[in-house]
């Protein structure tokens, strides 16, 4: 088959939730930009297929006006290759039944994780599923259909072990600055986005990345990081450096390793980044601090010891005490997330929760209910309880057994603005920094 025009990657707008499925209940979607969407294309780019991305999330358009710009913007192209989550499964499916309407020989490629954890969702919409990492898989697709080699509709992409293989992304291939590249923590500043590695060890009950990345941690190495940051800062003025990894301190030495190169490479930028409660101590920390990182988010997620213990989070709340008198002592900004509904949780479990979150004072926080996505351990205990108060598509709200639902939606909409917090006011923020 001929490959015409350029390769279309889509992006599609998440489903319209309806009151009791608030958009703050699966989390809050900021417009960052799609990085493993680009690792794609730049891997094409490399390889001389032209690409161009359509997202959604930016654009905010109906379907139909969706669908009309991507023809009308590629009339020639033949190959639409779709990044699929549960929460835009459903318009994706509505894209392809319409450009299938308009021609029938128009090939459809869907990857992304609900493809990796909920294939059969997926199903019969697309002509071929790319599970799992897809730069090696989907480049060897596209070269088989454009010689006409047979090919399995399901093709699966073992773990990428050796991440420094994979090109740095090209951001060129979108207009970056129609992405979110600010922060109320650092006004006025630049701030991009960067993955430095894939996959989480950990092993949360409610979480689904445990399927996505089989607790297999693997990562670029601290040089790489640096190519990249250097990459951004001559290219882009980033002044920001956002590492948007699962746990960027899984692996303590690779941190101190490249907090030893940012001196080394005179570079003097700030970063933010996710951790790890009980993977911080006092010499990580203080490095980190020197180096330049000024923020850190904990996915805390209660303080409830039975709440910790049932999600399998390895710490209890001596432990984020313990931690956050730790960071305090470097002024780091601190973000954590908290949930709450969980199946078996109570109102003292709960409250637990609000008055740990009064204690430690993070900077700023959400505090929400908990959902089932799809094929967490938690997911399947909430199915075979009879745990579910509200289905969209693969995804639901928890119904617990001890607690009103009613209760729990009542509580989040109290509690959201308080501990929405921030103890300094963005001046103070910003010339503090």
């Amino acid at each position: 088959m001929k490959i015409n025009g350029k390769i279309v990657f889509i992006i599609a707008d998440m489903i319209d939730f309806s009151r009791s499925m608030r958009a703050r209940a699966i989390g809050r979607f900021n417009n960052h930009i799609p990085i493993g969407v680009l690792s794609l294309m730049t891997m094409l780019e490399n390889n001389n297929f032209k690409t161009i991305l359509y997202d959604n999330t930016i654009l905010r358009l109906n379907n139909e006006s969706f669908f009309n710009m991507i023809l009308n913007e590629n009339s020639d192209s033949n190959i639409f290759c779709f990044s699929l989550n549960c929460i835009n499964i459903f318009k994706a499916k509505d894209l392809v039944v319409r450009l299938k309407k308009h021609n029938e020989n128009f090939i459809f490629i869907a990857g992304g994780p609900h493809v990796t954890l909920f294939e059969q969702d997926c199903y019969p919409f697309f002509d071929y599923y790319v599970k799992g990492e897809g730069e090696y898989v989907l480049l060897d697709l596209i070269k088989s259909i454009s010689i006409n080699v047979f090919v399995t509709k399901t093709i699966s992409g073992d773990r990428i072990k050796e991440l420094d293989d994979l090109p740095i992304i090209n951001r060129d291939l979108i207009n970056i600055n129609n992405y979110d590249r600010k922060s109320t923590l650092f006004l006025g500043k630049k701030v991009d986005n960067i993955l430095s590695s894939r996959g989480c060890s950990f092993n949360c009950k409610f979480c689904n990345t445990v399927e996505l990345w089989n607790r297999k941690f693997y990562a670029h190495s601290a040089q790489r990081l640096i190519d990249e940051i250097k990459l951004l800062i001559e290219k882009y003025g980033t002044e920001v450096v956002y590492i948007r990894d699962d746990n960027f301190v899984n692996n303590r030495k690779r941190v101190i390793e490249f907090c030893s190169l940012l001196e080394k490479n005179n570079i003097h930028i700030e970063f933010q980044t996710y951790a790890r409660i009980d993977l911080i101590d006092d010499e990580l920390l203080k490095i980190m601090r020197e180096a330049g990182f000024i923020s850190l988010f904990f996915g805390i997620e209660s303080g409830s010891d039975n709440t910790l213990k049932y999600i399998r989070k390895k710490y209890n709340r001596k432990a984020i005490y313990k931690g956050f008198d730790l960071i305090r002592k470097y002024d780091f900004k601190i973000s954590t997330g908290f949930l709450f509904g969980f199946p078996y949780e109570t109102k003292e479990d709960i409250d637990i929760t609000i008055q740990t979150i009064k204690d430690i004072q993070p900077d700023w926080s959400f505090f929400q209910m908990v959902v089932g996505f799809p094929v967490s351990d938690m997911y399947y205990e909430c199915l075979n309880n009879n745990f579910v108060q509200e289905r969209v598509g693969s995804f639901f709200t928890i119904k617990p057994k001890y607690l009103d639902f009613n209760f729990l939606a009542d509580l989040e909409q109290k509690y959201e603005g308080e501990f929405n917090w921030r103890r300094y006011s963005e001046k103070q923020i910003y010339y503090k920094f």
